[in-house]
């Protein structure tokens, strides 16, 4: 039997699995696609392999194993030893690879920036009843190629914005009424809003067309003149031909891994399986960051070629909370190196939608709580197609995984959640819409801090006033490209080069005020050794204005109210409670109890990490706002189940069982609900089992029916202990289950009668009932456990369907 070279790799940048074979006859091939894999190869000093092998779960714990948008760009922009890849792959899989590179390399259509835009007047203006003639009406705008090509003349001929509004204003009125659906609904001309978003639509596609690197219907065909697709055949398998014209074939498994055969024989297998050696070898700060009260904190600097550096991600704090801007990818991986805990992220600034600047939003908005997004529309919807290309969730179902808050463009709005802070948000000039901003922050004194962000931008005076003397641009744009940013107190301005970002060069033309006032990110090796400029070191944290390092009484609260435990306590009990509690400060290393003690207090953790242990073995790390012991207090076994050690110096508060039995704490936590399977979080929040817990715990017998087919119930089961039977209206066993699992999940979808019965065969079962306000309560609050129940239902779906 043959054997292949084949190599093991665990990413560094991304605590992600990926593969390589290596073979002479038939090339090298990659499985998997981790974000900045290419910094891999370039620090080993070797080419991408030419065979791409993509995951059957592209998105696998919370971690993406399809993001081939730096592999693509190393092919296109950097002189790569290969001028294309072979990408192995389905055919549904080959849809979503054109669906995301189309929204990096060449951003939304006319039509879609469009749609955007008008989006939220529809909702607010309009009916449901004449949305979709009115939707039909605005594609039909979008997609003219005249009324395009008339705005295109006017900017060039007018040049300023309100001759061209009325040049505008009169094509879509003839439009309107040449259009069957027009001519009736707006015989008293077009509304405003429809020429205004048209206008901002059509010059952001303008100045996307300036960047363009082919027109917008060569698109797909210049993606393939790169990329040559293997395509896995109704067998599962794709055949590979070698330099002796002996045949490799890769064959897709049901377990989701890769037989490697040749003439019929098995001679290897593909598993990219997650392993335990993540959790246990990450890196913790021993000491929990000191979060300023305005400050930033450095995640990455670089960009996505430097190998040496990791690509841009910075927090902006703000009362103690950050706003993440951009996330880099394994997010919750680079906090903890810092001492953040994930709860502390409050919000995510969404600038664009490339590889080097998005990779952890999508891991971000699906692995903890709901997450609030910052972006314009356009962005978001762009992001929206992407992200469920990479998830394979529709649209619909992203969106509601995050708060999202539109910024429109210079009108500046109050951040949610962040009293006295306000943002004001603009486009940069870029080859796909990026955002950029400027954060005002109100100081306790009354005095005002502003700090501005660039985003990826191509400044270029003379670039940009020779656009607006060819007639790309109107003179109101040109003035918002160059002026958006200088008066802020502090600037972040990338200095990426090339063709899409603004050089060092450039920024030295400008006033020895200004550059006194900007610190570089986004900037290659090179780059950081400029000396004008300032420029701080990845990790470091930057104050502006100090905080207390104690915590406050407020915050201890709002820690104690998001861990779902006391659903129903008042501010003036909180504060009862808190009074009962007693805080302890421990040092990296400290046991807080071992596996096998007596247990009759729970901790609250306060700042700081702490690792659960079970029989020597990591299984968990927990952070601020997560609680631990509960389950010795609760259970009938008082015994600790595991043995809990701070991971770094740490703050817990401690309560004793005796507060329990006088706030009403919720009793149907049991230990087996920290099994329920969750599809894309290795460390579900404790707060989800908190939320979970003020169920009804149930004891039933062997023969007792949970549910009954035909039933009406819409309550949803978590079973946390026995073995059932799913059974179908005929009789026949569909499911048997002995894991923890969650059944009933089929009401949340239809208004149907039960479709089956799902009977204890075990001598007893528990299960924790939800009623429907508190199940939809928890799949609004946590996107991971929404999405693993989604999942889980296409899945019964199918098996009830088959019966």
């Amino acid at each position: 039997m043959r054997n292949f070279n084949k190599t093991f790799h665990n990413s560094d940048s991304t605590n992600s699995n990926f593969i390589i074979l290596w073979d002479k006859n038939y090339g090298d091939f990659l499985f998997g696609s981790p974000p900045e894999i290419i910094k891999y190869f370039a620090l080993e000093k070797k080419t991408i392999p030419s065979n791409i092998v993509i995951p059957q779960r592209t998105f696998r714990s919370g971690r993406n194993f399809f993001d081939l948008e730096f592999v693509i760009y190393t092919i296109l922009f950097t002189k790569s030893s290969k001028d294309s890849i072979n990408l192995i792959c389905t055919k549904l899989q080959r849809e979503r690879f054109h669906t995301v590179l189309k929204e990096a390399l060449f951003g939304p259509s006319l039509n879609e920036i469009l749609i955007s835009f008008l989006r939220d007047d529809l909702k607010v203006h309009l009916n449901k009843n004449i949305k979709q003639p009115v939707s039909d009406f605005i594609t039909d705008i979008g997609d003219d190629i005249e009324l395009y090509k008339s705005f295109k003349e006017s900017v060039k001929h007018d040049k300023e914005l309100s001759k061209v509004s009325d040049t505008i204003e009169k094509k879509l009125n003839a439009f309107s009424q040449n259009h069957h659906w027009g001519k009736t609904f707006y015989a008293d001309g077009i509304p405003p809003l429809f020429t205004q978003a048209y206008i901002r639509a059509a010059t952001l596609k303008n100045e996307m067309d300036y960047f363009s690197i082919c027109e917008a219907e060569d698109e797909i065909e210049f993606i393939n003149s790169f990329v040559r697709f293997k395509v896995f055949d109704a067998q599962g398998k794709v055949h590979i031909k070698g330099i002796d014209e002996k045949e490799l074939t890769i064959v897709r498994l049901p377990n989701g891994s890769f037989d490697i055969c040749e003439g019929g024989e098995v001679c290897d297998n593909i598993d990219l399986l997650l392993t335990n050696e993540i959790k246990k070898d990450i890196e913790i700060a021993t000491e929990p960051l000191k979060i300023p009260n305005l400050g930033v904190t450095f995640i990455g600097l670089g960009t996505g070629f430097d190998p040496t550096s990791y690509t841009p991600c910075m927090l902006f704090w703000i009362k103690g909370k950050a706003i993440a801007i951009d996330l880099i990818a394994n997010c919750e991986v680079h906090f903890k190196r810092l001492g953040i805990a994930s709860n502390d992220i409050s919000s995510i600034f969404l600038s664009h939608l490339h590889a080097d600047h998005d990779p952890g939003v999508v891991e971000k908005i699906i692995s903890g709580e709901k997450t609030k997004v910052f972006t314009s529309r356009v962005i978001f919807d762009s992001f929206l197609r992407k992200a469920r290309a990479l998830t394979n969730f529709q649209e619909s179902t992203i969106e509601e995984f995050v708060d999202f808050t539109n910024l429109d463009i210079e009108r500046e709005i109050p951040i949610p959640g962040m009293e006295g802070a306000f943002i004001e948000f603009g486009y940069g000039f870029h080859s796909i819409p990026a955002g950029r901003f400027k954060i005002r922050y109100v100081h306790d004194d009354g005095t005002n801090y502003t700090i501005g962000f660039s985003g990826d931008t191509k400044f270029d005076d003379k670039l940009v006033e020779k656009l607006y003397k060819e007639g790309t641009l109107t003179k109101e744009r040109k003035e918002e490209i160059l002026n958006f940013l200088w008066d802020c107190d502090l600037i972040f301005h990338e200095a990426g080069g090339g063709m899409l970002h603004t050089s060092v060069e450039k920024l030295l033309e400008l006033p020895n005020d200004i550059r006194k006032k900007i610190i570089l990110y986004h900037a290659e090796e090179e780059t950081r050794k400029n000396t004008t400029f300032r420029y701080v070191e990845e990790g470091e944290t930057l104050t502006i204005y100090e905080k207390e390092t104690k915590p406050s009484k407020e915050e201890m609260e709002d820690l104690i109210k998001q861990t779902g435990l006391f659903p129903d306590i008042t501010d003036e009990k909180l504060t009862s409670l808190l009074n009962y509690a007693s805080v302890e400060n421990l040092k990296k290393g400290d046991f807080i109890f071992k596996q096998g003690d007596i247990g009759d207090k729970m901790h609250f953790i306060i700042s700081g990490f702490v690792e659960i242990i079970k029989h020597n073995e990591v299984i968990n790390i927990y952070e601020k706002g997560d609680f631990i012991g509960e389950l010795a207090i609760l259970e009938d076994d008082h015994t600790r189940k595991a043995s809990v050690r701070a991971r770094s110096n740490c703050i817990l508060m401690t309560i004793g069982s005796e507060v329990f039995k006088k706030y009403h704490l919720s009793t149907a936590i049991r230990e087996k609900i920290y099994e329920l399977p969750n599809f894309f979080s290795d460390t579900p929040p404790s707060s989800l089992t908190g939320y979970l817990s003020r169920g009804e715990l149930i004891s039933y017998k062997k023969g007792e029916n949970i549910i009954t087919v035909g039933d009406d119930a819409k309550e949803i089961f978590i079973i946390t202990s026995g073995e059932v039977d799913i059974i179908s209206s005929d009789g026949t066993l569909i499911d048997r289950t002995q894991a923890v699992d969650i059944i009933g999940e089929m009401a949340y979808l239809t208004s149907a009668p039960r479709k089956a019965t799902v009977k204890v065969t075990s001598k007893e079962a528990t299960a924790v009932k939800l009623d429907m306000p508190l199940f939809k309560k928890v799949i609004d609050r946590f996107p991971s456990f929404y999405a693993t129940l989604l999942i889980k239902m296409k899945r019964r779906q199918k098996i009830i369907e088959a019966f």
